[in-house]
């Protein structure tokens, strides 16, 4: 049955919101008396922390229809979860990984600068901070990715949607689709005397500045996946390098580094560049993805490849 359990595992989809784990009975006295195991193999359902179902016995094909209940119970509330929210979502709202201050992810700080930048007042849902809404609203939009912009209750897409349709000079007239009219802008600040930019120099940054700026751009851009480590990937120089390096080519990622250590001007720059003060950093497209612990809940969450742009294996 440990056979059956495993293959029952490795057989769900990367999405599945179904999490399995097993352990030896004699390990764990109180669990076993709390659910009152007096054999084995037991097997336990939970749903919403709720006992809802049990298994005792080798019984292979009875276990996979459990399995399948469980998943089809799992998938309706995920469905039930998904409209409640689209219900709720009016005017524009970016679904997204951390909050407009504090972007998780540099694909959902793209786009709260891109909605910024055209004047567009917008709402914001956290996904990280519900993981049923998260993956209840990849299904029910059927859109793999975040961030994504909802218009009045309805799916306008992610990023590269927005991008295109600002590029198109449309996004005004797609954010104002549906039932809800037309999206709310915020009036443009206005410029105050003696406040504008001399052509080519930016307020407060010097010719320095803006030289170790367009570098740190090339080098996000040097290859499709960019890493910010300390040391190289075989000669890692901290644990949290060691460990994006080791998951990454876990996932079979083609990417180049950047050794920090060597080069203090780019250490300091970046972290400042990204807006993240740690390292390692990873970049995609010269886009700023995270560090390790975004790069791990990607990866937990089966979005990783997709945030960096390339396709499943």
């Amino acid at each position: 049955m440990n056979l059956v359990f495993r293959e029952l595992h490795a057989s769900q989809p990367l999405d599945s919101t179904l999490r399995f784990a097993s352990a030896a009975a004699e390990t764990l006295p109180d669990v076993t008396a709390q659910y009152d195991v007096s054999a084995v193999p037991t097997f336990l359902f939970f749903g919403k922390a709720r006992l809802v179902r049990r298994r005792s016995g080798a019984d292979a094909a009875a276990l996979s229809a459990d399995v399948e209940w469980l998943q089809r119970a799992d998938e309706a509330a995920l469905r039930a979860a998904a409209c409640e929210m689209v219900a709720r979502l009016g005017e524009i709202t970016v679904l997204m990984k951390g909050t407009p201050d504090n972007p998780r992810c540099g694909f959902s700080r793209q786009v709260v600068e891109l909605l910024r930048g055209e004047g567009v007042v917008f709402r914001h849902v956290d996904i990280l901070a519900d993981e049923e809404m998260r993956a209840s609203m990849k299904k029910h939009a059927d859109w793999a990715t975040y961030p994504m912009v909802f218009a009045h209750g309805k799916l306008v897409g992610g990023l590269d949607i927005l991008r295109e349709v600002k590029e198109n000079g449309t996004l005004i007239e797609e954010l104002s689709k549906g039932e809800g009219g037309k999206a709310e802008l915020r009036p443009p600040e206005k410029e105050e005397a003696g406040a504008k930019e001399v052509e080519g120099e930016a307020e407060g940054k010097t010719d320095g500045e803006d030289e170790l700026t367009g570098r740190l751009k090339e080098l996000t851009r040097r290859a499709a996946v960019m890493v910010f480590m300390k040391g190289e990937p075989d000669a890692p120089r901290c644990g949290f390098s060691r460990r994006i390096v080791g998951l990454l080519r876990e996932e079979g990622v083609a990417f180049e580094s950047f050794d920090i250590l060597q080069d203090p001007e780019v250490r300091a720059g970046m972290k400042v560049f990204s807006d993240w003060p740690t390292f390692p950093q990873v970049y995609a497209n010269g886009t700023f993805v995270g560090g390790l612990d975004v790069v791990t809940e990607l990866r937990q969450a089966g979005e990783l490849r997709g945030e960096l742009g390339i396709g499943a294996l």
